[in-house]
């Protein structure tokens, strides 16, 4: 597949873009050539090769939902270096 001048300015509107006329010949050229680059892809004999849905297999590894020992509100406000009520008071960080 090669771009043209028709190709690049379809490719211009969808993104927005507005070459300058200097510009259209090295962008032209640029295209065409990871395009080039691109096709050593076409090749590839992937007859038989089940199509991916990810690179990567991922596999969900699920763990039970189970309740565990926790800190209570105390033992944490203990460790506060100064508390209101059932908060932390902190230094102000904004001024």
């Amino acid at each position: 597949m090669k771009a043209d001048l028709q190709l690049l300015a379809k490719m211009e509107n969808l993104a927005f873009l507005c070459f300058l006329e200097n510009e259209r010949d090295t962008a032209l050229k640029d295209i065409n050539e990871a395009l080039d680059a691109a096709s050593v892809i076409l090749e590839c004999d992937v007859a038989g090769v089940a199509p991916l849905v990810h690179v990567r297999a991922n596999k969900n590894v699920f763990r039970d939902d189970t309740v565990n020992q926790t800190v209570s509100r105390e033992e944490i406000l203990a460790c506060a270096p100064d508390r209101l009520e059932n908060y932390y008071v902190a230094p102000q960080t904004f001024d």
